[in-house]
């Protein structure tokens, strides 16, 4: 799949944190379908998203407006065989012993597009 592309049968769903979409949590609307694309707006999300199917997550508007954030704990973790993030900024906030990454690539490939990473911890990617 190129990395711009959407696989046909993609549902296309939006979020934002303000409540006025389809989810207000990134989380659910990855869980919301086998193969989903995710257009986030503006906000902070705090939760940790993991990426276990097929999913392109797009940021609407600039990458400094749209933060995913944890704390202890690793934002985004890669389980599936590709994934594309694009536009956001995503954080790991370190919380007493834990050591967080902002992202975590335990299988596939991951396109991060126009994205802000960083860990106050570790590193910002781990492969």
């Amino acid at each position: 799949m190129a990395a711009s592309s959407t696989p046909a049968g993609t549902r296309q769903v939006v979020v934002d944190a303000q409540g006025e979409a389809d989810f207000r949590s990134l989380a659910a609307a990855i869980r919301s379908g086998p193969s989903v694309r995710v257009v986030v707006r503006p906000g902070v999300y705090r939760e940790t998203l993991r990426l276990d199917r097929p999913v392109v997550l797009v940021g609407e508007g600039s990458r400094e407006a749209i933060v995913i954030e944890t704390e202890g704990a690793t934002t985004l973790s890669m389980h599936t065989a590709y994934a594309i993030v694009e536009g956001v900024t995503i954080r790991a906030r370190a919380v007493g012993s834990a050591s967080p990454f902002a992202v975590e690539v335990a299988q596939g490939q991951l396109v991060l597009r126009d994205c802000d990473l960083s860990s106050q911890a570790l590193s910002a990617v781990a492969a």
